[in-house]
């Protein structure tokens, strides 16, 4: 027998995490690390959506937010959708802005009201942007384009996309690469390959390797 020994292309992180919509249901990442010891938990919750006009499912995002010291952890609210039930629902926690203002992300969800979101939460204030990627970034609506994460900053502050190429029938992903976006009404800009960026904090990620035996 001969083992055979798969590594993947791309790297598998420890902070992401999904679950079927489902009542009730439940998914959180393992926590990153930021400035000063702090650590982010990115946690996906549903429930029925409770309506007597129809049978929807609830599906909720937040962040949880530690400090060293002890307290109450901070609860960051980042968005609260209601679709069919056993739609896919997937968050990537990314990391930490390296000035430790910011935790960075993306939201996903299947099916045929699908979303791609980038989110950006502001430790400050609680304050939640979300930049829709397929909005954004021409080629990603097609189907075609398969994970997005949120690989660093620009030095001005504006957020740069790593989308990762995936075929559909033979048609590759027009939108593969790197991306900057903001919560303006522009479109995404193509970062540059050698382009300044400035990483996270708290990015931890591995690689997934298949083992399995061929005769």
């Amino acid at each position: 027998m001969l083992a055979l020994i798969v590594m993947l292309n791309w790297v598998t992180s420890a902070q992401e995490a999904s679950a079927r919509c489902a009542n009730p249901g439940a998914a959180q990442t393992e926590a990153a690390t930021g400035p000063d010891r702090m650590t982010v938990m990115l946690r996906i919750s549903s429930v029925d959506d409770a309506s007597k006009n129809s049978h929807l499912c609830n599906g909720h995002y937040e962040l949880k937010v530690s400090r060293p010291g002890g307290g109450e952890p901070q609860t960051g609210d980042l968005l609260t959708s209601n679709d069919d039930y056993g739609r896919e629902l997937s968050g990537r926690l990314s990391g930490v802005s390296k000035d430790g203002k910011h935790v960075l992300g993306i939201l996903r969800e299947s099916g045929k009201h699908g979303i791609m979101f980038a989110f950006d939460y502001q430790l400050s204030d609680g304050a939640v942007q979300l930049i829709d990627l397929k909005e954004k970034i021409a080629g990603m609506a097609n189907g075609n384009c398969g994970e997005a994460a949120v690989f660093g900053t620009t030095v001005t502050g504006g957020i740069v996309v790593e989308v990762r190429a995936r075929t559909k029938a033979g048609k590759p992903c027009a939108a593969n690469g790197r991306w900057m976006v903001d919560g303006s009404g522009r479109k995404a800009q193509r970062v540059a390959p050698g382009a300044a960026v400035v990483r996270l904090y708290g990015r931890q990620a591995r690689r997934r390797i298949i083992s399995r035996s061929k005769p």
